[in-house]
């Protein structure tokens, strides 16, 4: 079985269920499209208009590397004091 492509606007918005819950919202379909047509528009033109750049995450975990010459595998400095830097015993900095 192929998996099924991602649902397109027009798919969302002839659900049934999404249907009902607009009509229970009083959601006009028609102002919804419009709005989001605009936005895509709008982002569109941002992403042309921007340089490019590298993504990066905020959340990246730096790359341990194995040094034989070192004896263990060791990240690369951030510049951070760790709880174990010297002249920090591991119950003084907490």
């Amino acid at each position: 079985m192929s998996p099924r492509p991602d649902p397109n606007l027009d798919d969302l918005l002839s659900d049934r269920l999404i249907q009902a819950v607009m009509r229970a919202d009083r959601v006009d379909p028609h102002a919804l499209r419009a709005m989001l047509g605009g936005v895509t528009s709008r982002v569109a033109r941002r992403r042309a208009a921007a340089p490019t750049r590298p993504a990066v995450s905020f959340f990246a975990v730096p790359r341990l590397e194995w040094r034989p010459d070192r004896g263990a595998a060791t990240a690369p400095a951030s510049g951070l004091p760790t709880a174990f830097d010297a002249g920090c015993a591991a119950g003084a900095c907490c």
